[in-house]
Formats: structure tokens, C-alpha cells, sequence
């Protein structure tokens, strides 16, 4: 299994219904908004994080290509940026 961590940033002014949006076309991407951690608790991920969790076989840039296919359906003008492997945080909250 692959597991990538994915940021998207709307540039501009976008309103909390165009972020509602952007969470639904990444979740019908295969996208969520947490984490499962270690400890077996799960966590929420910041604003606009998102994570997949894959077969080995897909790339980085498929991640990356289906990121940008669903930000680009809801706004013009949009920062992507994938991450690959292992994940540590602090401060997150944990999902009930």
C-alpha cells in the first residue's frame, strides 16, 4: 500500500461553500479529510489536507493529476502539492 498526504490551496477568495466543494470532488477522488495513526486513533487533517491510500502501483503524479482534477472543477487558480510515505503530527484532533 501507498499512502500520500495532499494539500490544496484555492488562491484567491474562495468562500467556505467553494472549500465544501473541493472536499466533496476530493472525496469522489478517493480522497478523506484524517488520518488512521499508530496508536489506532484517528485524526482529523488540517484545512484543505487530504489523504489516499493505494495500491503500490499508483504513482505520485496520478495522485497529483486526480488532486488537480478535482480542484480544477470547483476553481480557477489553485496551489497542489502531493507528499509521499510516512506521516507525524501534533495538535491534530482526533475524530469521534
Amino acid at each position: 500500500m501507498a499512502h500520500f498526504i495532499t494539500r490544496v490551496q484555492l488562491n484567491g477568495a474562495p468562500t467556505e461553500e467553494h472549500y465544501d466543494r473541493l472536499h466533496a470532488a476530493m472525496e469522489a477522488k478517493g480522497f478523506v479529510r484524517w488520518v488512521h495513526a499508530d496508536n489506532g486513533k484517528t485524526y482529523w487533517l488540517p484545512h484543505a489536507e487530504y489523504s489516499r491510500t493505494t495500491n503500490a502501483n499508483v504513482s505520485v503524479e496520478q495522485i497529483r493529476a486526480d488532486a488537480i482534477a478535482a480542484a480544477g472543477s470547483v476553481w480557477t487558480g489553485f496551489q497542489v502539492l502531493v507528499t509521499q510515505g510516512n506521516w507525524a503530527g501534533h495538535g491534530l484532533i482526533e475524530a469521534t
